[in-house]
């Protein structure tokens, strides 16, 4: 395969960049993978019968007999779609990807997804969906002498919130005294929603208040001092930062209602308009709002942080930069402040006139040193850090967002063009750099 051009769905969270040096997307109803380093599509897995929704890439995590933990290249994808349905992705030894599961729970489109890995290999799957339901998927962990395609996907629970639709989620382990799956979600009604997992299922801890409209995005992480963040992005322009710890000492007294008797109850409280208290086992924790970030003019679509990386020591850090992609054009790497708990935006790149809309989606690399946003017009927009100062725009793939009507050769078969029903005609050809030669889209002819 010489040349694959195929834009962007037109959704958020439509994009996830993996440390296998692959990017996933929504192209149409296929799954689109592209390698940004060799500006080249590599891959389109058939599957789903309408538009991609969501894609994520399922963590690859190894723990040694010591209990370090390093992370590896993806060789999983789960993918969620208009046909109300997920589907996995495996990668064989050859390089070449297959579907292996089919997860059918939701009655309408599947709006988002996310993913997290036990230290047994076993994984744990939250999904939302039109349909007004977010449903909990496991599947078993996988043995050396059994295909992953046998593995058993169960769908554990559905939680409904009608008639508000969710429409993101976001997973991570709370770091107890074992690692508890913690789950948020949110959408049309504003509210931030907390789960936890006891006895099998998922509570509701916490209704978190402060957006003013949708929200678009949410997005956990794991600092330094094993505290959870999780940023959440809304329409109403803002994005909030909420922190979750174990609660301290000079706060013993708040009030803090018990569920049950037994010691893995859990119960959540409201301490004020911004925070709210539950216990874990022994542990009492705390949920407060950490900081609200207010940058943006537009609506905020999207947040992601930057991926952790495995150091020397065989410890897990996290750098603390926050990726947000808005509908002013523009994305900024947001980062707290070395003197104090503000949070300030350090880096800001985008686009400027035209009577296009923003971006809908924005990802980090695995390095943090590569920006990677996602436009209305189906387009993707790439910058790689130069220094500590400057990023640069480079070139990166591009294709029609609606079905394609017609193309034509020119007389010497050096140029193709393409019409299609997003209302373009673009000319393609060849780009001869370095030691490769690939295509791309070198003009847009025509502008109807």
């Amino acid at each position: 395969m010489e040349f694959v051009g195929v834009g962007c769905n037109i959704v958020s969270g439509c994009a996830s960049w993996g440390r296998n040096e692959l990017v996933a997307y929504g192209a149409a109803s296929f799954v689109g993978l592209f390698q940004p380093k060799n500006h080249k599509v590599i891959a389109t897995l058939p599957g789903h019968t309408a538009r991609v929704n969501t894609v994520k890439w399922i963590p690859n995590i190894k723990i040694d007999d010591k209990g370090r933990k390093t992370f590896h290249a993806e060789e999983e994808l789960i993918s969620g779609s208009s046909d109300n349905s997920l589907i996995t992705w495996k990668v064989d030894n050859m390089g070449e990807w297959t579907q292996t599961n089919v997860l059918k729970g939701h009655k309408e489109s599947v709006t988002s997804v996310d993913c997290i890995s036990y230290p047994d290999g076993s994984l744990l799957v939250a999904s939302t969906s039109s349909d007004c339901t977010l449903n909990i998927w496991k599947r078993q962990a996988p043995t050396v002498d059994v295909d992953i395609a046998k593995l058993e996907w169960k769908l554990c629970q559905t939680i409904p919130f009608a008639p508000k639709m969710m429409d993101c989620v976001s997973l991570v382990f709370l770091q107890s005294e074992t690692p508890v799956p913690i789950l948020a979600c949110a959408g049309m009604d504003t509210l931030i929603h907390l789960f936890i997992e006891a006895n099998g299922a998922f509570h509701k801890l916490a209704s978190l208040q402060g957006h003013q409209d949708w929200i678009r995005s949410l997005a956990f992480v794991v600092d330094d001092n094993s505290d959870l963040l999780l940023a959440s992005s809304s329409q109403d322009t803002k994005i909030r930062i909420w922190k979750i710890m174990p609660e301290s000492a000079s706060s013993s007294n708040t009030l803090l209602s018990t569920l049950g008797n037994n010691n893995n109850s859990t119960k959540a409280t409201t301490i004020s308009s911004k925070g709210h208290i539950f216990k874990v086992g022994s542990t009492r924790y705390t949920v407060l709002l950490e900081s609200v970030l207010s940058a943006h003019e537009e609506w905020v679509y999207s947040v992601c942080w930057q991926p952790a990386v495995s150091t020397a020591e065989g410890k897990v850090h996290q750098p603390m930069a926050l990726l947000s992609a808005s509908m002013d054009k523009t994305m900024m790497i947001w980062r707290p402040s070395k003197t104090s708990t503000i949070w300030i935006n350090e880096v800001r790149v985008g686009g400027l006139g035209g009577n296009t809309l923003g971006f809908y989606g924005g990802v980090l690399s695995p390095d943090g040193c590569n920006i990677l946003a996602h436009g209305y017009n189906g387009a993707f927009h790439l910058w790689t850090q130069t220094n500590e100062q400057m990023w640069k725009p480079q070139v990166t793939v591009s294709g029609h967002f609606g079905p394609v009507a017609d193309i034509s050769w020119d007389p010497t078969y050096q140029y193709l063009v393409s019409v299609s029903e997003d209302q373009t005609t673009r000319l393609y050809s060849k780009w001869v750099h370095e030691s490769s030669v690939t295509w791309h889209e070198i003009s847009r002819p025509q502008i109807h």
